[in-house]
């Protein structure tokens, strides 16, 4: 640990953090007022840059024991709004260990109506001031879904050619979240993902000119 230590270059407000073999959970929720109106409770299978960052693929469980925890942790703090918690499950511990809140609506929201949980119900709630828990739909299913856009940015930029072929081939029924039902989106989408495919090809093209050289 020491010779760890001994290595880092910069040690002014360093901070230790315990290595906890884990997987990284992802918790979407809305609360009215400190209240915990709904909650979707997932497992990141694909990640984009790194295991903290942006997921393109999560699988969806009902985790009925952590409601206690979001309705304290709501309490508590007075969230109001959405609300993104972050979390590690330990593996051996089985306990979950809190790493952030980030109060602000996300992209995975929209999907609510994929895993059981149609956050636009919610909305209603909060905003008719009603304070009812709206339990999930489907308390027994598991469902893995995946984002359209971020999976083929991901796709794009790691060159993951098996995975492009799931789309290609509905794997799963993925065809179903592509945004074919917004045009504006879809075009919007469909423009984003040929900067990224120009820009990989061009960076391609940059490392072969320089090996090269």
């Amino acid at each position: 640990m020491c010779s760890t230590i001994e290595r880092v270059g910069h040690k002014k407000n360093l901070v230790i953090q315990k290595y906890i073999p884990s997987h990284v959970i992802k918790v979407d929720a809305l609360y009215k007022n400190g209240v915990l109106l709904m909650y979707n409770y997932s497992n990141c299978i694909k990640m984009l840059y790194s295991a903290f960052g942006v997921s393109t693929k999560r699988s969806f469980y009902h985790n009925e024991p952590i409601q206690a925890e979001l309705k304290r942790m709501g309490s508590e703090i007075g969230l109001n709004g959405f609300a993104n918690i972050t979390l590690l499950y330990s593996l051996e511990e089985k306990e979950h260990y809190l790493i952030e809140i980030d109060v602000r609506p996300n992209a995975w929201l929209y999907y609510g109506k994929h895993t059981g949980n149609d956050f636009s119900k919610a909305v209603r709630n909060y905003l008719n001031n009603d304070l009812s828990f709206i339990p999930h739909s489907t308390p027994q299913k598991i469902s893995k879904v995946t984002l359209f856009s971020r999976d083929l940015t991901r796709i794009l930029l790691t060159a993951d050619y098996k995975d492009l072929i799931k789309w290609f081939v509905n794997h799963d029924g993925c065809w179903k979240y592509i945004p074919i039902y917004d045009k504006v989106l879809l075009k919007a989408t469909n423009k984003h993902l040929r900067q990224i495919y120009a820009d990989a090809i061009n960076n391609k093209v940059k490392k072969l000119v320089g090996i090269r050289k």
